[in-house]
């Protein structure tokens, strides 16, 4: 393939890629719902409250086994030093607050931590418990602070970590018998690494279009997972690159490409770049799907990117998705979100009438979500818009609507191998005959 046939294409291709940065998948702090939102006592018995359970979507409640006969009995959100957490309070029986399920399929080395604390002096009958479910499989206690008895009058932070799974649910179990006790939890939050899976064995070699998701990124962060060649240090500086940014271009042809001067180099947070997977075992590289993971702190504050001309390849910085709307340039009032103009372009290799690919546009204006470690070319309106930025109340933990990583289309193919093996062991497996219904002559 040519330079100018690749540069033309804009575009890039893996498999699974793992990014070792912890961003929050599920949290909950009450901040939301109004005071006493849950299960109040009365003569006749627990009656719910306020917000609970029209206006609960994310957890819910059993009190059956509880006694909440007085209107001073309740599990419920309470208002404590003028923050909102969730509080039981002479409930004479256990009470069990159940989260949704929630989705953790899409990262790795999931983690669960929950802020828990009491006050009043509490017995040995008096307890919060916190559990776990995986996969709708059996409650499993928090392996730190999973069980808290009698006093623990500074609080405690109950903890699991290193789970994995498609669900998980969190259990929290509390009881006490006394009005002048009260059992406290709060800011439940799931972490986990996001993970992306795109297309399978079957996945053809090709480009990609990328983003790293660390602050001061390199191409030795992710050279260790697949070769990046044609770049001084890399795995073949004499050959063609196979790596590049784009900071300015005009749009025609090929302008505006290049690769960093070293593998060293950091090119800017918020740019992206494209990068060609070989699918084979040549020179370092592997077959299709590869693994990509990078370790460092994704950027801490807004993210800038100066625009030098009509378009920037540039990406998501961070290593959660970003609300597209919530980018902007510095022309006050002009084109579209300060000086941009509408849409965005991304390359999806592996799609299109032929399978070659396609540069998809997407729309300012649209609450769209894009994913972590997505590029996308941005066009300014005028020259008078000289800087992207990509603030951190941009990002959400939304499901992506733009995402080369979950619309690669998949095809029904058979494939033949041709394996050639020489006397000294060395064996020769990069070659394959693929059988397709968009295959042509």
């Amino acid at each position: 393939m040519s330079k100018t046939t690749i540069l033309t294409a804009i575009i890039i291709t893996i498999n699974l890629v793992q990014v070792a940065l912890a961003e929050t998948i599920w949290s909950e702090d009450f901040a939301s719902y109004s005071d006493n939102s849950g299960y109040i006592g009365s003569g006749s018995g627990a009656v719910t409250t306020e917000d609970y359970p029209s206006s609960v979507t994310k957890w819910t409640l059993d009190v059956s086994a509880a006694a909440l006969s007085a209107d001073s009995d309740w599990f419920m959100v309470n208002s404590v030093s003028s923050q909102n957490l969730f509080e039981t309070r002479d409930s004479d029986g256990e009470c069990i607050w159940t989260s949704e399920s929630i989705a953790i399929s899409g990262y790795t080395d999931v983690g669960i931590q929950v802020t828990v604390t009491e006050n009043g002096t509490l017995e040995s009958a008096d307890y919060v418990k916190l559990y776990y479910k995986l996969d709708s499989g059996p409650e499993t206690i928090f392996e730190t602070n999973g069980d808290n008895v009698d006093d623990f009058d500074d609080g405690v932070t109950a903890s699991h970590s290193n789970l994995s799974g498609s669900t998980l649910q969190i259990i929290i179990k509390t009881k006490n018998n006394a009005t002048d006790e009260y059992l406290r939890f709060d800011d439940v939050m799931v972490t986990g690494i996001p993970t992306v899976t795109i297309g399978d064995a079957s996945a053809d070699a090709g480009w990609r279009m990328l983003s790293l998701p660390i602050t001061g990124g390199t191409v030795e962060d992710i050279s260790d997972d697949t070769p990046v060649q044609g770049i001084t240090s890399g795995d073949d500086a004499s050959a063609e690159p196979n790596f590049y940014i784009n900071t300015a271009s005009t749009g025609e042809g090929t302008n505006g490409w290049s690769d960093p001067t070293n593998v060293s180099t950091a090119w800017g947070d918020g740019l992206g770049f494209i990068l060609f997977f070989f699918d084979n075992t040549s020179n370092g590289s592997s077959v299709l799907p590869v693994t990509l993971d990078v370790s460092g702190s994704e950027p801490g504050s807004d993210v800038t990117v100066t625009l030098s001309d009509t378009y920037t390849l540039v990406g998501n910085p961070f290593a959660s998705n970003i609300n597209l709307d919530d980018i902007s340039g510095d022309d006050s009032e002009a084109g579209t979100q300060d000086g941009l103009t509408s849409p965005i372009h991304v390359w999806t290799d592996g799609v299109g009438t032929d399978n070659s690919g396609l540069l998809t546009t997407y729309n300012l204006g649209e609450s769209k979500i894009i994913s972590a470690w997505q590029g996308f070319f941005l066009q300014r309106f005028s020259n008078s818009t000289s800087q992207l930025t990509i603030p951190t109340s941009a990002k959400t933990s939304s499901a992506a609507t733009i995402s080369i990583f979950s619309k690669m289309m998949m095809t029904n193919r058979r494939t033949i191998e041709l394996r050639l093996d020489a006397p000294n062991e060395n064996a020769d497996i990069a070659n394959k005959f693929y059988f397709t219904e968009v295959s042509h002559e």
